[in-house]
């Protein structure tokens, strides 16, 4: 009896919870961040809830300029992102991760990465969901029979 109970409480409650899962917000595309130095560009790329942030800067060391790239690495779960600041120089092979960061969006052209505003650059990117597809074709037919005369015969004259 108990198990009938459950499993009607399930068929019951699961439609709901299923409804209930948030959508998950479309944050790819080239974004700024809002700061008074250069390299402020960032391109967010995302697949569901996972989101990579990848910015290049050019910061001056010993008045040698060199390249520097942060890739935020993290996961979107409603409106927060958490995940992991990994950081590359020129003479580094690969990306090492730096430390734990956290983001919030505050809209699908507003979000916060590690305390730092930024803002969507030109227009969202169109909905990764297909058209929907045009109705088929249907061949426009006559109403009116062909007469006799306009009737093809299978003779030649």
């Amino acid at each position: 009896m108990l198990r009938w109970l459950l499993i009607g409480g399930v068929l019951v409650i699961g439609p709901q919870v299923a409804r209930a899962a948030p959508e998950v917000i479309d944050l790819r595309g080239k974004w700024e961040i809002q700061t008074m130095g250069a390299d402020r560009e960032v391109e967010i790329r995302q697949q569901g809830p996972k989101v990579i942030i990848h910015r290049v800067m050019w910061p001056e060391f010993e008045g040698e300029r060199y390249k520097l790239e942060h890739l935020y690495r993290g996961k979107l779960a409603g409106t927060v992102i958490k995940g992991q600041l990994l950081v590359k120089e020129d003479e580094l092979p690969d990306f090492e991760v730096l430390r734990e960061f956290t983001g919030s969006v505050a809209s699908a052209e507003r979000l916060t990465i590690d305390g730092l505003p930024l803002k969507r650059l030109g227009a969202a990117p169109p909905s990764a969901e297909p058209a929907p597809a045009a109705p088929p074709k249907v061949e426009e037919r006559p109403s009116d029979p062909p007469e006799v005369a306009q009737a093809p015969t299978g003779k030649d004259g």
